[in-house]
């Protein structure tokens, strides 16, 4: 049985794809060689890989610095949070601020009363 499977898969196989990769058409036609060309060069994009460029962010030792501050220990976390705003602007990053009302807040709220952002 197997040995009658495969014979009729090669057969259609040998009848849908031609031996050397080319498709077979209806009609004959003979290929004409088209008058001198210049050569075509195709230009394609080199994609520079996220890897390859250096880090642009705060180091590892800077984030510690402004998290661990020993002066903001006896603050509140909305203080702590809009000083360590403070100090990321003044290397250059831009830190997203949380505060009461904000939008993430509500959607919070909105995701936990079941309403789709």
């Amino acid at each position: 049985m197997r040995d009658r499977i495969l014979r009729a898969l090669r057969w259609a196989l040998r009848l849908l794809l031609p031996a050397h990769g080319e498709h077979r058409t209806t009609k004959t036609t003979t290929p004409t060689a088209p008058a001198e060309t210049a050569p075509v060069t195709v230009t394609v994009p080199v994609s520079i890989s996220v890897w390859r460029k250096p880090w642009r962010g705060p180091s590892s030792a800077q984030v510690r610095a402004i998290f661990h501050a020993e002066e903001d220990e006896g603050l509140t976390l909305e203080q702590r949070e809009h000083r360590w705003a403070v100090r990321f602007e003044a290397i250059g990053v831009d830190y997203p601020q949380r505060y009461k009302g904000d939008h993430f807040e509500q959607l919070a709220c909105a995701r936990r009363a079941g309403v789709p952002a």
